[in-house]
């Protein structure tokens, strides 16, 4: 795949309104290898992930959480949403 890919929500209008993603869509979403997010659930107890079954869901809400209070100095959403044009 050769297109430009900047995250989920370039691909699915729904992004901002999913509850629960994937760890390939939290690693899109984070503009990170899926293989860190695997290593997040498997080593950080404090990471949003839970098992269903034999898959790993990941409460978007909580994800942006977490995300704030290991990088509290990022001010900006990482999604080209509303709120994430430059001051």
């Amino acid at each position: 795949m050769s297109k430009n890919h900047h995250g989920p929500e370039n691909e699915d209008p729904l992004w901002p309104t999913l509850e629960w993603v994937s760890p390939e869509e939290a690693a899109a979403w984070l503009r990170i290898n899926v293989k860190l997010v695997y290593r997040l659930c498997d080593e950080d107890s404090t990471f949003p992930a839970v098992k269903v079954g034999r898959a790993i869901r990941i409460r978007r809400s909580r994800l942006e959480r977490w995300l704030e209070r290991h990088h509290p100095s990022r001010k900006l959403p990482l999604h080209s949403g509303e709120g994430a044009e430059n001051p």
